[in-house]
């Protein structure tokens, strides 16, 4: 039982940590590059319109997506806790597995739409 306790609490980490820093970006953009969490990439650090419209965009993203991944972790690994350990463990994996990829599409999205929103020099087209 306390191993299934634990794997459910693993796998809700990342989706929590996701939604936090969803909604901190939505709270307020940061306003240094070198803040410790903020999306820092080359697109992203082109401008000061850049920069915000980017932190905006992945903030709203990154709400929606830490509260499906929290509800979709939740409802697989605890049904999957009626099976042996073995596919709760397996279950968690993929249920990780899973929550990258779905951060990882999230930044290609982000990334996407400054590349339409903005030129090379960072200005709005």
């Amino acid at each position: 039982m306390a191993f299934r306790i634990t794997v459910l609490i693993i796998s809700e980490i990342l989706p929590l940590f996701v939604l936090l820093c969803g909604l901190r970006f939505r709270r307020g953009v940061p306003y240094n590059v070198l803040t410790i969490i903020s999306y820092r990439t080359e697109k992203s650090m082109r401008s000061r319109a850049s920069w915000d419209f980017a932190h905006d965009l992945c903030g709203r993203i990154w709400v929606v997506l830490g509260a499906v991944t929290a509800a979709v972790a939740a409802a697989a690994v605890t049904s999957a806790s009626f099976f042996a350990d073995a596919a709760v463990g397996y279950t968690a994996a993929a249920v990780t597995v899973s929550e990258l990829a779905a951060i990882i599409i999230s930044a290609a999205c982000v990334e996407r739409a400054l590349g339409r929103a903005f030129d090379k020099n960072g200005r709005r087209t």
